[in-house]
C-alpha cells in the first residue's frame, strides 16, 4: 500500500498562460522556494485557480487528469493586465480603477484645486497634525523589523510595499518564523521581548560568575 502525499508534500505543476508547463515541483514547499510565492497562495491556486506571479498551479494528479483527457484548452488562461505579476497588486493608473482617472478633465481640475486649498489650510494650522505640524504617527498594524537590515516598518503592509513582497506571504513568514525572499521578518514587539529575555539571562550568568 502506497503512502498518500498530502498538504505541502504533494507534487505541483506550474502552467503558463498559453497552457505550456513552466515547471514541475516535488512539493508545494519547493515550488514556493523557487517561485518566490508563499505556500498558501500556491495552495489557493491549486484549489481555486488563482494566478500567482503570472502562473497557475495544479496538483500533479489534477494536471495529469486534464492532460490524459486532452482538455488542454482548460489549462490556458489570460493574465489581468491591470495586475502586477510580481506583487499581485493593481498597477499604477490601471484601467480597472473607477476613481480619479475616469473623471472628466473639468472634474479632475476642480478636485486638484480643492485638494491644494485643503493642504495649504492644514499646513498653516499648527493644530492640524498634518505635514510639518504632524505630532504623532498611529500605525494601523504592528511594527515589523527585518532581522538582516534591522529596518523597522510601521506595519506589515508598509513592509511588503517597500520590500516588494506579497503581504499574505509576509504574514505567513512572520507567523511561521521562516525566511521570505531571503530575509527574516518579525514583529518588533516580539523581537524586543526576545532581546530583553536574552539580555536578562546574560546578566544573570555574568552575575553568577
Amino acid at each position: 500500500m502506497g503512502i498518500k502525499k498530502v498538504g505541502s508534500n504533494r507534487p505541483v505543476v506550474a502552467v503558463n498562460p498559453n497552457g505550456t508547463v513552466a515547471g514541475f515541483f516535488g512539493s508545494i514547499k519547493l515550488a514556493a522556494s523557487i517561485s518566490k510565492v508563499d505556500r498558501n497562495s500556491i495552495t489557493d491556486s491549486c484549489l481555486r485557480g488563482a494566478i500567482c506571479r503570472g502562473l497557475r498551479f495544479y496538483y500533479e494528479k489534477d494536471f495529469r487528469k486534464i492532460y490524459e483527457e486532452q482538455r488542454l484548452d482548460d489549462l490556458k488562461f489570460t493574465r489581468n493586465p491591470n495586475i502586477d505579476i510580481n506583487t499581485g497588486r493593481f498597477v499604477k493608473g490601471n484601467k480597472a480603477s473607477k476613481g480619479f482617472n475616469n473623471w472628466s478633465k473639468e472634474r479632475q481640475k476642480k478636485q486638484r484645486k480643492l485638494s491644494r486649498e485643503k493642504c495649504l489650510r492644514l499646513i498653516n494650522d499648527p493644530d492640524s497634525n498634518f505635514g510639518p505640524n504632524i505630532k504623532s504617527s498611529k500605525p494601523l498594524g504592528k511594527k515589523v523589523i527585518c532581522l538582516e537590515t534591522k529596518e523597522v516598518f510601521l506595519s506589515a503592509a508598509e513592509c511588503a510595499r517597500k520590500m516588494n513582497l506579497n503581504v499574505d506571504g509576509l504574514y505567513s513568514s512572520i507567523r511561521r518564523m521562516n525566511k521570505y525572499n531571503g530575509k527574516k521578518y518579525m514583529y518588533l514587539s516580539v523581537y524586543e521581548e526576545i532581546n530583553k529575555k536574552v539580555n536578562d539571562n546574560m546578566s544573570k550568568i555574568a552575575y553568577s560568575l
